[in-house]
């Protein structure tokens, strides 16, 4: 894993679309209407007699037949999508895709067991609320009602302006084309010029390269990736699907760990004044690599607000001594080492 921090400073602003904004065609669905049937029973007269047998009752539909067939048709059309915020579906003459307005729950329930980053979450917003970052909006982009991508947005500030930050979005649920990309774009820029006219720009992933799109202002802080497949059940199998550096180093970082006499743990739910301890290398680690951390408040804010489901902390100690520590967090089957730390000692 790198050492130093392994994500993006959460206080500088992927692509940025300009603040231009196309014109749009709004259209609320509203609910259809549910059918309506009657039933009548007649009721027996006092001190009547029976002349015989007594006749099924019979169902009576007071609903006349054109209402009948108006219903049928109504029927055969897709149902509209379940609104969960007043704000309008926006959409544009010139293509199918919509974009609508949603609460946490039902963006959960359309990305479904596709992959999520966390950063789109409905914890990670407990994390950003906490810094004073507050959740701007969460937003379906929708194709006959079926969901395509999903995007979560925050509203930062830098510099006296104000940026919407979507990290590690949108969530493409169906086909990524330039098209589509410029299209959610598109209509993101309507909202934003709707709802909040001092939003500077927006900040968000692209896989295409387009008009609309500008250089990042900042980049990230690390320069590599490693992804490790975590589907095989035992460290020698997780191993054997390494490649052949990578194992040995793992394998050299394990020995030598044992032969110092370092343990390795998982330190989640530390006390504040043993984190400010581990904080400590991370100081150690910015001053030999060359970057700035952020406050120690961070890094114990996101641990505690996402919390043990979302967010863990490994430590790396020798005679009780923090050297080393990873902050990993969870997303369904994903996990991440968001930050990391190691002494020169421990080097």
């Amino acid at each position: 894993m790198p050492e130093n921090e392994n994500m993006p400073d959460s206080t500088t602003p992927d692509a940025t679309t300009d603040s231009a904004t196309d014109a749009t065609v709004e259209a609320s669905a509203p609910a259809p209407e549910k059918a309506q049937t009657a039933q009548l029973k007649e009721p027996k007269e006092k001190g009547r007699k029976d002349d015989g047998p007594e006749q099924p009752r019979q169902k009576v539909d007071t609903t006349d037949k054109p209402a009948q067939s108006a219903r049928a048709d109504k029927a055969d059309k897709p149902k509209a999508p379940r609104l969960t915020h007043p704000e309008p579906v926006h959409s544009t003459p010139d293509r199918s895709e919509t974009l609508r307005r949603v609460d946490g729950r039902e963006m959960r329930l359309a990305v479904g067991n596709s992959p999520f980053p966390v950063e789109q979450t409905e914890a990670w917003e407990r994390f950003e609320e906490a810094m004073g970052r507050p959740l701007w909006g969460r937003y379906l982009y929708e194709d006959e009602g079926k969901p395509v991508a999903a995007i979560a947005l925050y509203r930062y500030e830098m510099g006296g302006q104000t940026f919407l930050w979507a990290k590690h979005g949108p969530v493409w649920l169906k086909e990524q084309s330039p098209e589509r990309e410029a299209h959610l774009r598109r209509l993101l820029r309507s909202v934003v010029k709707e709802r909040s006219r001092s939003v500077r720009f927006i900040r968000m992933h692209a896989r295409y390269r387009a008009a609309d799109l500008r250089e990042l202002l900042s980049t990230i802080t690390y320069d590599r990736t490693y992804v490790i497949d975590l589907v095989p059940k035992t460290p020698e199998k997780m191993a054997a699907v390494m490649p052949k550096d990578g194992r040995r180093a793992v394998k050299r970082a394990e020995r030598v760990a044992r032969e110092a006499g370092c343990t390795i743990s998982d330190e989640t739910g530390l006390s504040r004044e043993e984190f400010d301890e581990v904080y400590e290398v991370l100081r150690e680690t910015a001053e030999r690599d060359g970057f700035k951390p952020h406050d120690a408040e961070v890094y114990w804010t996101m641990l505690t607000s996402l919390g043990e489901g979302n967010a863990r902390l490994f430590v790396l100690r020798k005679d009780g001594v923090p050297h080393a520590w990873d902050l990993i967090l969870t997303s369904g089957k994903d996990a991440v080492a968001y930050y990391g730390a190691s002494s020169n000692e421990s080097r």
